[in-house]
């Protein structure tokens, strides 16, 4: 179950999906690149037993970097495809993380400066970068609404869960997608994924912290002369 899916952005009611897995005895393993920095992530409210992200997209570590939970119960199931220096022998007492940490002569100091990128944000406040981040989404989805004049794929909160966080999602008018996404790039120097999906094609929005309402306005006025 993705927490936050890509080509949407929507945020999944993961905690909900997991309260009802377990009342059923099925495992539930999360996809949650998108989510780290966007949304909180507590592993034991949460109640998911497998929980997979990248690091490198909004918490801004190295490339390559990533983590994997699993939880205590399902250990046993889990074996690095590749055996490492931490297959130690039965004699010796092993930790089950051990399998996984020294992988011959990797190098790990993208690993390393993940602290470096948690405490970056930690100096900002996470809830700080988080409202603001949501501001300018909120912000992007309001000029494209208004631009596009098109029906939202889901309303920004309902019953108390934000659908959206520091992402955007609209349908745009019938067309070549990678056209425009490729005009978007070369023609006005902007990165954003235009979204084809079977006869429909719509566009993806992002709001870092480095993301202004300058960059907001050269993006609408890019789709006003090319849609």
């Amino acid at each position: 179950v993705s927490h936050i899916t890509s080509p949407t952005a929507i945020i999944l009611p993961v905690e909900a999906i997991c309260r009802e897995a377990r009342s059923r005895n099925l495992p539930v393993c999360i996809d949650g690149p998108h989510a780290l920095l966007q949304t909180p992530v507590d592993l034991r409210r949460l109640g998911c037993d497998f929980y997979t992200a990248s690091c490198h997209k909004w918490l801004c570590a190295p490339f390559g970097t990533g983590f994997l939970y699993v939880s205590p119960q399902f250990q046993p199931w889990m074996r690095p495809a590749a055996m490492s220096w931490g297959r130690t022998p039965p004699t010796k007492l092993e930790r089950w993380f051990d399998e996984f940490v020294w992988s011959g002569t990797r190098d790990p100091s993208a690993f390393l400066a993940i602290p470096a990128a948690i405490d970056f944000f930690n100096s900002l406040g996470f809830e700080s970068v988080r409202a603001r981040m949501y501001v300018m989404a909120g912000e992007a989805r309001t000029g494209l609404l208004d631009l596009l004049q098109c029906q939202p794929y889901a309303p920004a909160t309902s019953d108390g869960h934000a659908w959206y966080g520091s992402m955007t999602h609209l349908p745009l008018p019938p067309g070549d997608a990678r056209a425009l996404q490729h005009s978007l790039w070369q023609d006005y120097g902007i990165e954003v994924p235009i979204v084809s999906w079977r006869d429909e094609r719509s566009i993806r929005v992002s709001c870092h912290l480095y993301n202004t309402r300058q960059h907001l306005e050269r993006l609408l006025e890019a789709l006003r002369a090319l849609l």
